[in-house]
């Protein structure tokens, strides 16, 4: 059984009220920060193309328009978040 493309994007939007793209993009977001996250050596570029993003400029838009800063502003955050976890952990040990 065959679908129209327009019949399932109007169900996904009903379903999570969002668009299929919007979804997309803040999965790539997610995978975005995780990367930053587990694997600090990465540069931002680089963790910007293994999400998915074929541009820049439209993470640096994306990322703003959800998180409110910048991917490297959230990475320097990660980073002192993740060592002070660390240092709670050893301290709670």
């Amino acid at each position: 059984m065959m679908f129209a493309h327009g019949r399932h994007a109007r169900l996904f939007q009903n379903e999570l009220k969002i668009s299929i793209f919007e979804y997309l993009r803040i999965y790539r977001l997610l995978m975005m920060t995780v990367l930053l996250i587990t694997k600090p050596e990465k540069n931002i570029a680089a963790a910007a193309f293994e999400s998915g993003f074929d541009s820049l400029s439209t993470l640096y838009k994306g990322f703003h328009k959800y998180f409110g800063i910048s991917p490297k502003a959230f990475k320097r955050g990660s980073a002192a978040s993740v060592a002070s976890l660390s240092i709670t952990r050893a301290s709670a040990g």
